[in-house]
């Protein structure tokens, strides 16, 4: 079991998922679609099976032949917060190699220094750090200003909202009260997220849109 993976998973042990202990970042997944994933050793099998476990997946081992598989889903939206954005960013790339769908979100002055240069009415992201193929992501841009109150009926559809807002980096006021909840949400300086495709960049910034963000996307 490498290192990072270790480290990683002590990490949420100490943190925790949704906890908000000491935490300054977050990473937001799902993965609707049962994931297969093959071990040799059951020592490792069992380690991902418990911290898939941990972030709230459903979760089964299955022997097969000389190895074993660990299948998983979560069909709703997750979150977990971690105390820095270099574990956000471990954490990002070990639940994308996990098969997990992603979302995490950045300001424009953002330590890690991404550069990719984009402009928009007056505002620019300085991100030197990252430096990516063409055609490899494509980002979308986007912001909130004002405070956007939205009412959930649901209880699940409440935590996913969450999860998503946490995912994109806004700013977060919660209260339940009679059965229902609202979520307070803004985002005030521009933010940008990196998809995978147009495809799916695309789709995300119709979603932004739908809930009222400014948004660009880079092409």
């Amino acid at each position: 079991m490498s290192r990072l993976f270790l480290s990683l998973f002590c990490s949420l042990s100490i943190l925790g998922t949704a906890s908000g202990l000491y935490a300054a970042e977050a990473v937001a997944y799902r993965l609707p679609d049962w994931h297969e994933q093959h071990f040799e050793d059951a020592e490792k099998a069992e380690l991902h099976f418990q911290a898939v476990k941990k972030l709230k997946c459903e979760a089964r081992k299955v022997a097969d032949d000389d190895h074993l598989d660990v299948e998983y889903r979560v069909a709703k939206w997750q979150y977990i917060e971690v105390a820095t954005d270099e574990l956000a960013h471990q954490w990002s790339g070990w639940l994308k190699a996990s098969g997990f769908e992603v979302l995490h979100g950045h300001g424009d002055d953002h330590e890690d220094g991404h550069n990719h240069g984009v402009e928009g009415d007056g505002h620019k992201h300085d991100h030197a750090g990252h430096d990516h193929a063409e055609g490899e992501v494509e980002e979308v841009t986007y912001r909130l200003t004002t405070w956007k109150t939205v009412h959930l009926e649901n209880k699940s559809d409440y935590q996913e909202f969450i999860a998503l807002m946490k995912g994109f980096g806004c700013e977060l006021q919660m209260t339940q009260h009679e059965g229902h909840g609202d979520v307070k949400v803004r985002c005030p300086t521009w933010r940008h997220i990196e998809f995978p495709s147009h495809k799916v960049a695309e789709a995300w910034e119709g979603w932004l849109t739908k809930n009222n963000f400014e948004v660009e996307h880079s092409h």
